[in-house]
C-alpha cells in the first residue's frame, strides 16, 4: 500500500510543469549545447571542463527520468518511449569528452583524415 502512494507522489511529481521543463531544457540543451558551444568559439581550457559538466548532469538527469518512469508506468518497460530514452541516454557517452568524445583530441597522427578539414566541416 505504502509503494502505491509512493509511485502516486513520484508519478505526480514528474507530471508537474516544473519536471516537464526541467527534462525539456536538458534535452535541448543534450541537442543543441555543443553546437552552441563550437558557434561561440569558447576556449578549450576551461569551457571544455564546463561542457563535460552540464552533458555530465543532462547524462545524469536522463538516467533519473528513466529510472522514475520504469518505477511510475508499468507499460513503459519495452515500450518505444523506453527505447528512445535509452538510445538517447547511451548517445550521451559520445557528448562527454572523458567517456567517449573527442574534444580537443582531433589531432591524432594515426589517421589520413585532416583535423582542420574536419572542423571545418562541422561548420
Amino acid at each position: 500500500m505504502a509503494t502505491k502512494t509512493w509511485k502516486k507522489k513520484v508519478g505526480k511529481c514528474l507530471a508537474t510543469p516544473a519536471s516537464k521543463a526541467l527534462f525539456s531544457s536538458c534535452l535541448f540543451f543534450a541537442l543543441f549545447g555543443g553546437g552552441f558551444w563550437q558557434l561561440c568559439d569558447f576556449a578549450d581550457d576551461p569551457s571544455n571542463a564546463i561542457l563535460d559538466t552540464l552533458m555530465t548532469l543532462v547524462f545524469i538527469g536522463f538516467c533519473v527520468e528513466i529510472a522514475l518512469n520504469l518505477i511510475v508506468d508499468s507499460n513503459y518497460f519495452l515500450s518505444f518511449f523506453f527505447f528512445m530514452d535509452v538510445v538517447g541516454t547511451v548517445s550521451m557517452m559520445f557528448e562527454v569528452s572523458y567517456l567517449l568524445g573527442n574534444a580537443g583530441n582531433m589531432d591524432s597522427k594515426d589517421t589520413a583524415i585532416d583535423p582542420v578539414f574536419m572542423r571545418t566541416a562541422r561548420v
